[in-house]
């Protein structure tokens, strides 16, 4: 399964990357409509291809696995559907976010996608106790001084 995934998230991030050259050479022109109808087409395509894939993945999830795993037990072929279908749900966030962060990059604003991704962590942080401690452990454990 996870081959799977890593497959696809390389397209996607390939897709993103080869994207984000073409609004780079225009913005490298200071050819802003250009580049501004680039990163629209970039996303636009994104979001079309990576929805195809996510329905297919729900469309045709059983015969694929079958292909891809023959006969295995029904418990783990339920497993490996849960985790196909769910995986397959997330390709258009996933290559969507991977256009943006490429454009930002682009546009030398990489700094949005590193703060988007601090208050991700922070939301979580803050809303879950657990993961407030395993952090704070964690944070001990491999503190400067801190030998064990």
């Amino acid at each position: 399964m996870d081959m799977i995934n890593y497959l696809l998230n390389f397209v996607l991030t390939a897709l993103a990357t080869g994207g984000a050259v073409v609004v780079s050479q225009y913005i490298g022109r200071k050819e802003k409509d250009q580049a501004c109808n680039a990163a629209s087409q970039l996303i636009t395509v994104t979001t079309i291809i990576s929805s195809g894939i996510m329905l297919f993945v729900i469309l045709f999830h059983k015969p694929t696995l079958r292909i891809l795993f023959g006969s295995v037990e029904d418990d783990v072929m339920a497993a490996a559907i849960t985790y196909f279908v769910i995986s397959g749900l997330s390709y258009p966030f996933f290559g969507i976010y991977n256009s943006c962060a490429a454009l930002f990059r682009s546009m030398e604003k990489s700094h949005i996608t590193m703060n988007v991704s601090d208050e991700c962590f922070h939301y979580h942080e803050s809303d879950l106790s657990i993961g407030r401690m395993r952090f704070s452990s964690v944070s001990l454990k491999f503190s400067p001084g801190t030998e064990k």
